[in-house]
């Protein structure tokens, strides 16, 4: 068993916009930094000197890395009350070579943080949140805290031989320990995060209705089964949560040190009995028995005509009224686009992908998705591909786009000079474009002379745009927008940018719009109510009616072209199964627009206005 040198803050599986890539980055980020996080050796790097940090940007990241040393500096205040300060300085890099919402942190040779300047624009277990820099250093912070923390004979040893990393006692509890701590510190320091969140409960009750819920000994970063490596941060978060709860405010000290300590440190339940006054076996069957009856409480049945395997589905698009096509991967095979057909319960495979985002797809049958892929040996970048008749062809290259659409109506000019893109005629693609720090909406077309792209939106740290979906008639926009302090809408915009109103607003997770036919009405998924549910607002009245819920969680509310059935993402105890529900006709009692979470804290953005320097190792 290999040491684990480094911990990171988990992009979710779940949500992940490209599987197969996230989870070869998840498992190499639990062993040991990999090459492909180095910085490229051409950047320019500058320093911003805070009290406890050095913290390290390259070109076009400044306004980000003082956002980062802020943030930094305000959580280490903050875990310095709870716990033992960490030895000298930390090093922080504002990083932005990765298209992914990440964060890793080492403590050889020194104290080090790698945070990735990405908000989350796709995965839902990170979206609770008031301030994305805040959670990603809060997380990765609380990991400094924990794994530098060395007494007894370590202490000696790294007296004598230094930071030799096989002298870090902390560095040697399970993943669900190190994550858990982390996760517990990430919602206690920012008010908001995972455990304030619904996305881990959510899990923990799948898994126990349908009898999957895992053992303590089985809480592992490298399962193979459903959430995989996300199962240390659910049930270590969870089990954190729970066990800190019994023991006081002072316990999650009391434990780190005792664990620094012992000269053998991962004797789990001794410690967990000093500290909290439980240990680990008895309080992790507490919380079993209690996410049971939760589970339980809440009653309901699963949808009756679901895909027979899970694991990770999404992106649901309708390439007919009977044809069903999203990403998949069902842990047999590769990442690829999938079909369902008429009542179907088993997909074909249509197309390898290295990515579960959106395949949009026009009427001649020409598909535009989007992928990660290297683009030099230190960056990984997101952009659109266009397919037809079996060809592929990259349309765009280090642009970083993401989450395509496609409008249906539009009077469409095609060449016929034997290229893919031509396929395109020209139509408007609507996507998310990642910049450094933000993320902001453009309209890309695809012409013979080249790729246009033209921005609709600002792009701002404190304003994530995502998923954009045009209407039926060409005319609007609609699309996911967060907002500082966890705020998330529905917003319809024309096809300029302007913004022509605002929906579903609410202090949740609001997302994945998709237009009903006649484009009155929006479909969307809110977790507003305790769990993520699908509702349907009314674009000119702004009146929002719930239309379906499960016993776990319903995600994505994509309706069909006839109107009759909505093709939702039901989550089960194996992972994320395609489901098709019949439209309610009748009239529906409208629903609380309020939301159950908690509220938001509501903390200052704090930025450093220290002078940069040149960088100096």
């Amino acid at each position: 068993m290999r040491m684990s040198l480094s911990r990171s803050l988990s992009l979710s599986p779940v949500r992940s916009p490209f599987l197969t890539l996230s989870l070869f980055l998840s498992l190499s980020l639990s062993l040991s930094p990999l090459p492909c996080f180095s910085q490229a050796p051409n950047l320019h790097f500058q320093t911003l000197h805070t009290q406890h940090f050095r913290v390290h940007f390259s070109d076009g990241l400044e306004q980000t890395a003082r956002r980062a040393a802020g943030s930094a500096e305000r959580a280490y205040g903050r875990l310095a009350a709870e716990l033992h300060e960490p030895r000298g300085k930390i090093e922080l890099v504002v990083a932005d070579n990765q298209d992914v919402s990440n964060g890793f942190t080492t403590t050889f040779p020194t104290n080090r943080i790698v945070i990735f300047a990405r908000p989350t624009v796709d995965a839902n277990a990170l979206k609770f949140l008031d301030d994305w820099i805040d959670l990603v250093v809060s997380h990765e912070l609380a990991h400094v805290f924990h794994l530098d923390r060395t007494e007894g004979w370590w202490r000696v040893g790294q007296w004598i031989f230094g930071r030799n990393p096989f002298l870090f006692p902390n560095q040697y509890v399970p993943s669900w320990v190190a994550e858990g701590i982390a996760v517990y510190y990430e919602s206690r320091l920012t008010g908001s995060g995972r455990i304030e969140g619904t996305e881990h409960g959510t899990i923990a009750r799948a898994q126990a209705l349908s009898g999957a819920f895992p053992r303590l000994n089985a809480l592992s970063a490298s399962t193979l089964e459903f959430p995989l490596g996300l199962t240390s941060y659910v049930y270590g978060s969870l089990l954190m949560e729970e066990i800190s709860a019994r023991g006081g405010a002072k316990s999650m000290r009391a434990f780190i040190d005792a664990s620094a300590s012992r000269t053998i440190p991962f004797l789990l339940n001794a410690n967990a009995k000093q500290a909290f006054g439980i240990n680990f076996d008895s309080a992790f069957k507490l919380l079993s028995d209690s996410v049971k009856s939760s589970a339980r409480a809440i009653g309901g049945v699963p949808p009756a005509n679901t895909t027979t395997v899970g694991w990770f589905a999404q992106r649901l698009r309708w390439a007919s009224s009977t044809a069903l096509q999203y990403g998949a991967n069902d842990g047999r095979d590769v990442s690829a686009l999938k079909e369902l057909s008429g009542d179907s319960r088993t997909p074909r495979y249509l197309a390898r992908r290295n990515s579960l985002d959106i395949t949009a797809v026009l009427p001649n049958g020409a598909r535009v998705f989007s992928q990660y892929e290297f683009t030099d040996p230190y960056t990984i970048r997101s952009d659109l591909y266009v397919e037809y008749d079996g060809r592929t062809e990259q349309l765009t290259s280090g642009q970083r786009l993401l989450q395509p659409d496609l409008p249906v109506a539009h009077p469409y000019t095609c060449s016929d000079n034997g290229t893919v893109r031509a396929r395109l005629c020209s139509a408007p693609i609507v996507a998310v474009q990642l910049t450094p720090g933000a993320s902001r909406l453009v309209t890309v077309v695809a012409r013979d002379t080249g790729v246009a792209i033209t921005p609709l939106t600002g792009a701002h740290s404190d304003t994530v745009w995502s998923e954009p979906r045009w209407s039926h008639d060409g005319t609007r926009i609609a699309a996911s927008r967060w907002l500082r302090n966890g705020v998330s809408e529905i917003v319809v915009l024309d096809p300029t940018g302007r913004v022509l109103t605002t929906l579903a607003r609410s202090h949740a997770v609001t997302s994945n719009p998709s237009w009903a036919r006649g484009d009155s009405t929006i479909y969307f998924s809110s977790d507003r109510g305790g769990r993520s549910e699908l509702y349907r607002a009314s674009v000119a009245s702004g009146k929002l009616v719930k239309v379906a819920s499960a016993a776990s969680a319903l995600y994505e509310a994509e309706p069909s072209p006839d109107d009759k059935q909505l093709a939702t993402l039901w989550l089960s105890g194996d992972g994320y199964h395609v489901a098709r529900l019949p439209i309610p006709t009748g009239p529906l009692p409208p629903a609380d627009s309020t939301s159950v979470l908690t509220p938001s804290r509501r903390d200052p953005e704090v930025t450093s206005t220290v002078a940069a320097t040149s960088y100096s190792a």
